[in-house]
């Protein structure tokens, strides 16, 4: 069976389309910054679709996470180390010498790739809809239990990141003596300035300390909308019991609830009506707007990609590359968009500014020839008169 958009769940190899991510922008100055990229491939894992598919859309919404030949890169001021990641089967290394490697169906074509795990390497894509059939036989994808297997390592992945970076928090405040504090009229400090600034402004008040290259979040735990199997279903993680490991079994988490980030809300959880849970559902599903009827302000930020389904028809075992470079060039693309965008905006100010100064002389020009309308006929009548007091002396 094919499909014409490629389903959530599956492998792609991937590559930034610069001309079709700034065709509509209309900016000579960003085609000309485009013209100097080298895009390069790289394999996504789609992990949700983020707005429903239809045959005439110009591109398919995705948030996808990146894949890897080997360990993520360690990033300390972020928290983020080369052990958060998951191995792919037939790979079943990994530093811990504990987590087991991912199972794709069929089997993953090359030795030594991983599930790179980390807000700063998942990325929201648009993918170009260029008329291909995304055959079957093509497809290498997770299963549902695979994928939360997957999704349980990344979430424990990224509770350590932000434990990592609340401690780093609390010992940056403490550091600030109170004098100081309270002459720049803070409180101490919330975060550290070695910290990055926070590219996403959504998400819990923990996820808010993780660097972002999306305009959307998933919060960690939270409940996030997408498409399975051509209906909306939504997908939960269970409590976190306290060796970190889910206790809820792969087949309840379908229907099953947590904080995020591990918070223990487990008696909050147990007294949820099932009403509170269809109204949480509904928001989420109307929050991802997968009909596409609300404007997105962020949507043309969102790089467009080709992808291409069958990964050894692209790539080989000893050619893939590094998601490192994608990565650069998503920043890179994302960037030139954004100055095009400031560009634009300046040039409409600039253009109402010049309507307004040119409507006020207009309207001070047409005020004037009416006060001189108005004169003239008062002095015909002043000539009128004389010529009326010389014909006849006595009025």
């Amino acid at each position: 069976m094919s499909t014409f958009f490629p389903l959530h769940g599956t492998y792609v190899v991937a590559q930034i389309d610069v001309d079709a991510t700034l065709t509509a922008l209309r900016d000579p100055v960003a085609n000309a910054e485009g013209g100097k990229l080298r895009t390069t491939k790289c394999i996504l894992y789609l992990r949700s679709i983020r707005r429903l598919p239809l045959p005439d859309h110009i591109t398919f919404k995705y948030m996808a996470y990146v894949v890897g030949p080997g360990l993520r890169p360690t990033i300390p001021e972020w928290c983020l180390t080369s052990d958060m990641c998951t191995p792919i089967y037939p790979n079943t290394s990994h530093p811990s010498g504990t987590r087991d490697a991912v199972r794709p169906e069929p089997s993953f074509p090359f030795a030594n790739c991983y599930h790179w795990h980390g807000r700063d390497v998942q990325v929201e894509v648009r993918v170009l809809n260029d008329g291909q059939s995304y055959a079957k036989q093509d497809r290498t994808s997770l299963s549902a239990e695979e994928h939360y297997h997957m999704d349980d390592h990344r979430i424990e992945d990224m509770r350590r990141c932000v434990s990592g970076l609340k401690a780093k928090t609390s010992e940056a405040s403490a550091s600030f003596s109170p004098p100081a504090a309270a002459a720049r009229g803070g409180t101490g400090g919330s975060q550290p300035a070695a910290l990055p600034l926070v590219l996403s402004t959504t998400g819990t008040e923990a996820d808010e300390n993780v660097p972002s290259r999306t305009t959307s979040v998933e919060p960690l735990g939270g409940s996030t909308t997408h498409l399975s199997s051509g209906h909306v279903c939504e997908e939960r993680h269970g409590d976190n019991d306290q060796d970190g490991q889910s206790s809820v079994s792969s087949g309840d988490q379908w229907s099953q609830s947590s904080a995020p980030y591990g918070e223990d809300n487990s008696g909050d959880a147990q007294s949820s009506s099932s009403e509170e849970d269809a109204a949480m559902s509904l928001d989420g599903l109307y929050a991802t707007d997968v009909f596409g009827l609300d404007f997105d302000p962020h949507e043309a930020l969102i790089p467009i990609v080709r992808v291409w389904p069958n990964l050894t028809a692209q790539l080989k075992e000893d050619e893939i590359p590094d998601p490192v470079e994608f990565l650069n060039q998503y920043d890179d693309i994302t960037r030139i968009v954004q100055d095009a965008l400031t560009r634009a905006s300046m040039d409409r100010a600039t253009s109402t500014t010049s309507t307004r100064d040119v409507a006020v002389e207009t309207d001070q020009s047409s005020a004037s020839e009416s006060a001189d309308r108005l004169v003239q006929p008062r002095g015909r009548r002043g000539k009128f008169s004389k010529i009326l007091r010389f014909i006849f002396p006595c009025l």
